[in-house]
Parts: C-alpha cells; structure tokens; sequence
C-alpha cells in the first residue's frame, strides 16, 4: 500500500481537528525536507495574525519507530506541532513505549484505521507538545508550500497573489482580506508623508 493513499483522511483530520484553513500534501522546504501532510490554522482571532503549522509524517507501519519519529521531529523546525501517523490494524495501537518516547520527543500520534464503510479514519492518540519553529524555514514554507506571505506593516498573513494589491489599497485608508476576512485599517501606514508610495508597496518583495 502507497502512503500517499492515507494522505486524504490526514487532511480531513487537519480540516476537522484542529480546523486548518489549509492542509496540502507533500510541501516543506528545501533545508528540512518535505512532510507527507501539513496543515495551517488560524491562532491569532481578531486581533493578530498569528497562524500555526502543523506537519504529519505518514507511515504505513511502526516498523522502525525511532527513525521515523526522528523524521517526524524534523518538521519541528518549520512546524509549531509534529505528528507521526501510522496505519494501524483493527486491534493495534501504538505501545506504552512508543507513546513515552513520543511524549519525550514531543511528537504527536494519529492512528489510521478503516471505518465502518471502509474508508480510512484518521485519530489522535497523542497531542503533539508545543515547538519554536525557526523563523526562515517556517516563512518560506508558508510561502513557497500555501502562497502566504506575512504583511510587514500589520503583521497579518495574506495570499500572496493579494499583496500587491492590499498594499495599494492600504493607501486609501482601508483594505478586506479575502483570505481571512480582516479588516485592516489605514493605521498600518499612519503617519502622512513618513511613508512613501514606494515603501508601501514595498510588502511585495517581502
């Protein structure tokens, strides 16, 4: 069995779980690597523009579970959560052991099975601890793996197909995300002439 079968019932778990606005497979970064599935979520409510990463390093067995929950803490660099998910059978589950080595390490646990109606059914059978990301890795993820680049005046994730125009508009004193539906008032070039034309649309080259 591929791998990249189990990759659809990560996503709806993304999708449903922790409510990821976005979870696509096989994105990462050049340094790290490429996580099997990876989602983003909104953190940060009404008034930030915080988002989280979360990445799932998809198995078929627990064969060798130190190594692969070593690939799956590798994510931690670009990820806020790591998780290991592995395809379990119907009276499977992960081991006293295996769950200690993986709250150790920090790492989460999903386990995959097969529903009533056949399908692939993903759980969490361990919450993943809390990790700091590296900076560069984690924009460059967002920006190469979901097109979001993060505004340098108010601090909020965009798409980045928006940026150009945001920024224009945040010249005439206002502008509407269509990715997060955010007002974003005139306030993030307040300041009359401190902020030249240029420097706004400067956001673009971020």
């Amino acid at each position: 069995m591929k791998e990249s079968s189990l990759y659809p019932s990560v996503q709806v778990f993304l999708k449903r779980g922790p409510r990821c606005f976005r979870a696509t497979p096989r994105v990462g970064t050049v340094f790290v690597g490429i996580a099997d599935v990876v989602g983003v979520r909104d953190v940060g409510g009404d008034v930030r523009g915080d988002v989280e990463v979360i990445a799932v390093e998809v198995k078929t067995t627990t064969r060798n579970f130190g190594k692969i929950m070593g690939q799956a803490l590798g994510y931690s660099l670009f990820a806020h959560k790591c998780y290991l998910a592995t395809l379990l059978g119907k009276n499977e589950s992960y081991s006293e052991e295996q769950k200690e080595l993986a709250t150790r390490l920090g790492v989460g646990l999903l386990e995959i099975r097969r529903n009533a109606t056949g399908r692939w059914k993903c759980r969490e059978a361990l919450t993943s601890g809390n990790h700091d990301p590296q900076g560069h890795q984690l924009e460059t993820l967002l920006r190469r793996g979901f097109n979001l680049t993060r505004c340098s005046f108010c601090g909020f994730f965009t798409d980045s197909s928006n940026v150009t125009e945001s920024c224009d508009r945040l010249e005439e004193g206002l502008r509407v995300s269509r990715l997060c539906k955010r007002v974003v008032a005139g306030s993030c070039v307040d300041g009359g002439d401190r902020f030249s034309s240029p420097r706004v649309r400067g956001c673009q080259g971020y």
